[in-house]
């Protein structure tokens, strides 16, 4: 990384001055030519790294991952993957397709690869080189998001908010996906004009679709600049060679996200934008590196808050993801970082991810951070709080759709299948997976004994848990993860890792 001394220092008496003003003008626009080099340098790299990590998870598409303990796709990639789950499907979606003159271009620098993501599924190579063309000149039909029905919005009230919040775990509840707020309000908005409640519930308890599985990795035919950062492309030859690559590639984009946030923060601070001829940072950003304000804005939060902690700085340096970095910066404090490290490194992705919520909601960061240091002082391994998966208190929610609050109380309204005898499991835990590395929350998912009926487990609430389908038969029956109850804790041991669950206290 690039060190390089502050402009502002301050000048020499005037005679000096005078005599050495062009040397240190010269040596001043030297090291922001170099900057910008750099600069140039990181957003090239930024989008081969993601495409080179996209061929990889494309691999690990198409694997059968229970054997590494995890029952799908969504449960790998919040452990294994610093992108979100809308992302992941958009760079995979433009990989398999296999448009070459596309992926060309990204890795050449002429389109951003949050444009190539809205290509055409499949067109022929002409076609794909004039939808190029017209994406280099700016000619692409703006993506403009339609609104739910009609553009006019509201400001909910109060009781109109908690309805609203309420409606959209119901939501997330009948699809068994963790559906942002968007999302949720257009389903339920459909579900409502349709006024179908029976095929709404009916569907929810249907069998998942069968994921469809990835087609293999080719060669494309190009290097691409990813190739001085982490060697030429070669295809995974096994689910562990995988594993390998995605490793070496996320650590290259972790040191990239963190420099880019740095140098960033000093173009904005310093105004070095408009030394190279640009009005305001939001066109340096689109013309010379290719990528929205906001994202680079999130990379200078990011720095921000590894050089106010630098003990997280050094876990980031050691190889923690930065999901789990992000988690930690957002309710960590000088005083308890070092615990809260500690914590991350010792929980599951999803379960810091809501732990961090709870705090920031309100919950008291030290009760919560004494729970976690008791059960790791007596657990090996990972560890969670059942806690962790109360309810997050409704935020403010911003204008919605005038039809919002209606749909909302309808769907607040239709019964949900009563749970009876043993199925009441489901209901007791919320619908939640058990499963600390899981914790999907879906109608359709199952009632577990702990202790077979085989071996002679009752049918009682205390020897049930809620898994979802897959943790229940791919993982569990399967063999490849075995659950105990060892007293109030549940022991979960997978592939090489293991877990414990215990309630922890309220929040």
């Amino acid at each position: 990384m690039l060190s390089l001394p502050s402009v502002l220092t301050p000048l020499a008496p005037a005679r000096s001055f005078r005599v050495g003003v062009a040397p240190l003008l010269a040596r001043v626009w030297s090291e922001r030519d170099a900057l910008q080099s750099r600069l140039r340098a990181l957003a090239k790299a930024g989008p081969a790294l993601d495409l080179r990590l996209a061929r990889v998870l494309l691999y690990l598409q198409g694997q059968d991952l229970a054997p590494l303990g995890y029952p799908g796709w969504l449960a790998f990639t919040r452990e294994h993957v610093d992108w979100g789950e809308a992302w992941i499907r958009s760079v995979l979606r433009l990989v398999r397709s296999g448009l070459r003159e596309v992926l060309r271009a990204v890795c050449a620098g002429r389109i951003p690869l949050t444009v190539a993501v809205t290509a055409p599924g499949t067109c022929h190579p002409a076609a794909q080189e004039a939808w190029v063309a017209a994406a280099v000149a700016g000619e692409l039909p703006a993506r403009v998001r339609r609104p739910s029905g009609v553009g006019a919005t509201i400001e909910p009230g109060e009781a109109d908010i908690l309805a609203i919040w309420h409606a959209r775990e119901r939501v997330r509840l009948l699809e068994g996906l963790p559906l942002a707020d968007r999302e949720a309000d257009e389903r339920m908005l459909g579900w409502w004009r349709a006024d179908r409640a029976e095929q709404v519930v009916a569907t929810a308890l249907a069998a998942a679709p069968r994921p469809s599985m990835a087609s293999s990795d080719t060669e494309w035919g190009f290097a691409d600049p990813a190739d001085s950062l982490v060697g030429p492309w070669r295809s995974p030859s096994s689910l562990t060679d995988a594993m390998g690559l995605l490793s070496t590639i996320q650590a290259a984009r972790r040191i990239r996200v963190v420099e880019l946030g740095q140098i960033y923060e000093r173009v904005v601070r310093e105004r070095l934008h408009r030394g190279w001829g640009f009005r305001d940072v939001a066109s340096f950003c689109q013309t010379v590196l290719g990528c929205t304000v906001r994202s680079l804005q999130r990379h200078q939060r990011l720095a921000r808050a590894l050089r106010r902690l630098p003990e997280l700085g050094a876990a980031a340096r050691a190889g923690m993801s930065l999901a789990r970095v992000e988690a930690v910066a957002r309710v960590a404090t000088d005083d308890d970082v070092v615990r809260w490290i500690t914590v991350a490194e010792r929980t599951p992705a999803v379960e810091l991810d809501r732990a961090s919520r709870q705090v920031e909601a309100g919950a008291d960061p030290d009760v919560l951070l004494d729970a976690y240091e008791a059960v790791m002082g007596t657990a090996t391994g990972t560890v969670a709080l059942g806690s962790t998966q109360t309810p997050v208190p409704p935020r403010l929610t911003d204008r919605v759709h005038p039809d919002l609050p209606q749909a909302a109380r309808w769907l607040l309204a239709v019964e949900l299948p009563p749970q009876r005898g043993f199925g009441r499991v489901k209901e007791r835990d919320r619908f939640i997976c058990a499963n600390p590395e899981c914790r999907r929350r879906a109608l359709r998912n199952h009632a577990h004994h702990v202790r077979f009926r085989q071996h002679g487990g009752a049918d009682t609430l205390d020897n049930g848990l809620c898994v979802c389908t897959s943790c229940h038969l791919r993982l569990i029956h399967a063999g490849h993860v075995q659950v105990e109850k060892v007293g109030a804790a549940v022991v979960w041991s997978f592939p090489g890792r293991v877990a414990t669950v215990v309630d922890g206290p309220e929040m």
